[in-house]
């Protein structure tokens, strides 16, 4: 079987994957986006044969089986739900999604693309930056002194904005009337403890991988490292931003520095890049992408590589989304035995505690685990000690039921794949050079999950990651547009 490189369905030959990939590449054009080219047959990535029927039709003949439809819908339907009400409401929590639906809907004015990269400004509760833009990336004047997080509005005294069409509510609205909830936490408590019971974990994918050369991992990214310089800077002159210059500079960065930038699937140009996208692209098969986030994020947006030296850290924070980072070590060979990254995690149930215990006891968190990033990097401010963590974690205890504690570290070696679930508080402290690729995951039955995190850990207590706010709901929306 062959794996379409672009949204990673598999087919029975090159044939039928030649006429999906067509078929991708006209859709992609009619809407003036990227296009997309077919690499050659011995290029595409080989799945094993798993005997069943291999799909090769058009994308509106998809998700046809009722069974499959109706769990879908309810996993749909109970995201939506969290992402329009509190947890804790005290009324029926679906009939308030309702309400909110319906009073969106009476909205008159033209509905607003969804832009983390457009007018920025700050919710009028609890100040947690929310970004927005209108249509064709013109800032738009209503917008001014009424912008709410779902969090914060007010649905009896607080003018909605409407961030989506009408088409898409009415969607939602028949949704949410057909289609009973599957869960619904009533406290903040009961979020914590859902979402602590999916621990982080760490799986060996190939740990007799060669150490790679910096260099050629560079080089094989070289036109995404262009795009990255150009859109964030990086600090670099005109000239060094050019392909021939690029590699070079970046690798003079990287001895007091972390870099990290966006990769796409198709551009790796030699085999140390190709090999980390292939590495990648091996979880990609249960990936929720394709049909039901198409248009708004990908994953050529969310893929990242990150390089960094021996002592390189990234500050406490929290995903929306369930993540993945695999790691390979730089440098001439492989230091059997030792590990590349040391990761501490904190269980979402006690991430109320573990956040005003920061803010109380340690002088480099004087707002807890808020303000981890500034003009959207990393301060490493908050970044914790083992003293810290040792503190930190004789504070919080250990799970009554489990036996676990509440603070976990996990050591990440050489062809090591760390999974990160949504909503646990993590911090990374690189041990030796490497090389990672990391993704966000995102699964339709954990969608609730998502919108749970944003509600108790993003929104209510870190106050970080403010663009993860627009990227959850966007896709949620742009999945039931597509019901």
């Amino acid at each position: 079987m062959l794996q379409c490189p672009f949204c990673l369905k598999p087919f029975k030959n090159y044939h039928s994957l030649q006429r999906h990939a067509n078929r991708l590449s006209k859709t992609a054009a009619d809407e003036g986006q990227h296009q997309w080219k077919l690499p050659r047959v011995e290029d595409i990535s080989i799945l094993p044969d798993r005997g069943h029927e291999i799909a090769d039709e058009p994308e509106s003949k998809k998700q046809k089986h009722k069974g499959t439809v109706s769990f879908y819908q309810q996993q749909l339907a109970t995201a939506l739900v969290l992402c329009l009400v509190s947890v804790g409401h005290s009324g029926d929590p679906r009939q308030a999604a309702l309400s909110v639906l319906h009073q969106l809907l009476r909205i008159q004015h033209d509905s607003l693309a969804l832009d983390t990269d457009g007018q920025g400004s700050q919710c009028m509760g609890c100040g947690i930056a929310v970004y927005i833009c209108a249509w064709k990336g013109k800032a738009d004047p209503r917008l001014r002194r009424n912008m709410w997080c779902m969090m914060c509005k007010d649905a009896e005294s607080t003018e909605l904005v409407r961030i989506v069409s009408k088409d898409s509510i009415v969607k939602a609205i028949k949704l949410l009337t057909d289609t009973t909830i599957l869960h619904m936490p009533r406290s903040r408590s009961e979020v914590g403890q859902w979402l602590g019971m999916t621990s982080p974990s760490i799986a060996e994918m190939d740990c007799h991988l060669p150490a790679m050369s910096c260099k050629a991992v560079l080089t094989g990214f070289t036109s995404d490292l262009c795009t990255w310089a150009e859109s964030e800077g990086a600090g670099l002159s005109v000239e060094e931003r050019q392909p021939d210059k690029i590699v070079v500079a970046v690798q003079r960065m990287l001895s007091s520095s972390y870099l990290a930038f966006t990769v796409r699937m198709d551009t790796a140009s030699t085999g140390e890049a190709k090999q980390l996208i292939s590495m990648r692209l091996q979880t990609a098969h249960s990936e929720w992408w394709g049909e039901h986030t198409a248009g708004f994020i990908d994953m050529h947006r969310t893929t990242l590589c990150l390089i960094g030296m021996a002592g390189t850290k990234t500050a406490p924070h929290a995903d929306w989304a369930d993540a993945k980072n695999f790691a390979i070590a730089i440098g001439r060979k492989v230091k059997q035995g030792a590990a590349l990254a040391r990761w501490i995690f904190v269980n979402p149930c006690c991430i109320s505690r573990a956040n005003e215990f920061a803010e109380r006891e340690f002088k480099q968190c004087p707002k807890g685990f808020d303000k981890c990033t500034k003009d959207g990097r990393d301060t490493f401010d908050t970044f914790l000690s083992q003293s810290d963590v040792a503190t930190l974690s004789k504070s919080l205890g250990t799970d009554p039921n489990t036996g676990n504690a509440y603070v976990q570290t996990v050591y990440q070696h050489h062809g090591q794949l760390v999974h990160v679930p949504a909503g646990w508080l993590h911090q990374v402290e690189n041990l030796q050079d490497c090389v990672k690729i990391a993704w966000d995951m995102m699964t339709p039955e954990r969608m609730g999950a998502y919108m749970a995190t944003w509600q108790h850990v993003l929104a209510s207590v870190i106050k970080s990651n403010a663009p993860d706010y627009m990227t959850a709901t966007g896709v949620l929306w742009v999945a039931v547009q597509k019901l």
